[in-house]
């Protein structure tokens, strides 16, 4: 599904567990959740329709949160408690980074670096750059040239 936990998909659980505290920083989305006993499965449940929503609707330079808590047939304020309280970010922040990941997966299928941003909903190529820069510490294309030298991709 995306690149970086296809990545960590490939490790045992054992190195999984020993990755270097620079990589795990480096991961936009800590989605440890989905193999975490310490959520129950209504949790579980929640983020995952969130993210099948998401996924469908990422695109969209227009989407506002409150569409997302429409979908989600909860109100705003309450979909901003739950995924704060379970993943530990707003939904702004998590639309923003999953926006980031699918980016990603695109440079490394091929795409264009000024042509990414837009395709993924972030309005403008220098936003999406100010973003990616927020995130990782780096431009799009020194991330791209690290990770062509690493291993997972990724520093």
């Amino acid at each position: 599904m995306l690149v970086v936990l296809e990545c960590i998909s490939y490790l045992s659980k054992e190195d999984r567990f020993n990755l270097d505290d620079k990589f795990l920083q480096r991961l936009p989305l800590k989605l440890e959740w989905r193999a975490s006993s310490k959520y129950d499965n209504g949790e579980r449940d929640f983020i995952l329709k969130l993210f099948t929503i998401i996924e469908e609707a990422y695109p969209n330079q227009e989407l506002r949160i409150g569409e997302l808590a429409e979908a989600m047939y909860i109100c705003e304020r309450q979909l901003f408690r739950k995924v704060k309280s379970i993943l530990g970010m707003p939904p702004s922040l998590l639309l923003r980074k999953y926006r980031i990941i699918k980016a990603l997966e695109m440079l490394f299928e091929g795409e264009p670096i000024c042509a990414v941003g837009p395709k993924v909903g972030f309005g403008s190529y220098s936003y999406y750059s100010r973003c990616f820069k927020q995130e990782f510490g780096c431009s799009v294309s020194e991330f791209l040239q690290d990770s062509r030298s690493g291993p997972l991709l990724l520093r």
